[in-house]
């Protein structure tokens, strides 16, 4: 962006007042100039009053300024016809909307910590050891393998870059890397050969890069008490390129697997087309083709919650598992690659 895309830097003061125009502004200027002046040559009488003079006219002006600023703003409030969003814009000018963190004091042993600096690294110490695997001696059974079929090597098509580059969403944020959604959509067709050489250079070596395994995370309150560090689950922010590349290898690997029937129907979660609605239209008719049956005394369910069962996914036997279904390769590599030496950093 800063190579090829023309910019200039402006610098803005957010504590300058909006009703402070280019007017008013020369005016506090010419006052500072006279202020100097005053100083330097030794603090004359004359100089004095000139000053004390303009001082007066340029408080006069700034009330007026002010003024005339927050009659215009009464005048749209009151006026029928202003946008909703322009309303709610002066409303939230007016109001002095809290621009400052929302998080609040958070209570680590017995005491509040208020700095935001301190915060985000409780809240990075408490989201890194969740996903600390607990070491139990679980070793990996013998291998097999689940089929006969073998994945290994994703397709890059043109077409799809394009596709994902289009969807992105233009006010979603970036990851640690800064390239917005806004910026790639700017570049559309011109960024498909650089993407499409990265992806085929990542897939042929099996080594994911360093950049993309970065990633900005954000605390966001689930329940409860929000002073507790424990109650906020972390959203992570991750390069929007990398995603893109996450779809493709996602799409041919899901196509993969449902295709040669390597995912049990038992499975819901994550799988598009399937929710917890048809697990709960199957549970409950099991229920009641039990109580129909004649011979049934009793019906038993048991249910298991496991507590981050995602944040503690055991990688050695995810990659075992990707294995036994055929997965191997420069893609099962990737897949190593992938999964180790993640960075993340909470803001």
């Amino acid at each position: 962006m800063s190579n090829f895309v023309p910019n200039e830097i402006k610098k803005f003061n957010p504590r300058v007042p909006p009703w402070i125009d280019k007017h008013l502004k020369s005016k506090l200027n010419k006052k500072n100039r006279l202020n100097k002046n005053y100083k330097k040559h030794g603090y004359k009488d004359a100089d004095k009053v000139r000053l004390d003079l303009f001082r007066e006219e340029c408080s006069i002006a700034i009330d007026k300024a002010k003024n005339d600023y927050l009659k215009r703003l009464g005048d749209k409030l009151n006026d029928s016809n202003t946008p909703q969003k322009v309303y709610w814009k002066i409303v939230s000018k007016v109001l002095n909307k809290c621009k400052t963190s929302l998080i609040p004091p958070l209570l680590i042993n017995n005491e509040f910590i208020t700095n935001c600096k301190d915060k985000a690294t409780h809240f990075n110490n408490f989201f890194s050891n969740q996903c600390k695997i607990i070491e139990n001696g679980s070793i990996l059974p013998a291998f097999f393998y689940f089929t006969d079929k073998r994945l290994r090597d994703i397709l890059v098509h043109d077409d799809r870059i394009i596709s994902l580059i289009r969807s992105i969403d233009p006010h979603k944020s970036n990851g640690p890397d800064l390239i917005s959604g806004q910026m790639l959509r700017i570049c559309d067709n011109s960024i498909i050969v650089p993407l499409k050489l990265i992806f085929t250079n990542i897939l042929r070596t099996g080594h994911y890069p360093a950049t993309w395994k970065q990633a900005n995370v954000t605390p966001v309150f689930k329940k409860s008490n929000k002073q507790l560090v424990k109650n906020y689950r972390p959203i992570s922010l991750l390069p929007l390129c990398g995603k893109i590349f996450e779809k493709i290898v996602f799409q041919q690997l899901y196509s993969y697997l449902t295709t040669n029937v390597l995912i049990t129907n038992n499975q819901s979660g994550f799988r598009p087309g399937d929710s917890t609605t048809n697990q709960l239209l199957f549970l409950t008719n099991e229920i009641h083709e039990c109580f129909e049956q004649k011979n049934s005394i009793e019906l038993r369910a048991v249910f298991l919650d496991i507590s981050k069962a995602f944040d503690k996914v055991w990688h050695e036997g995810l990659l075992f598992k990707l294995q036994q279904n055929g997965i191997n390769g420069n893609l099962i590599r990737f897949f190593e690659s992938y999964l180790q030496n993640r960075q993340q950093r909470v803001v």
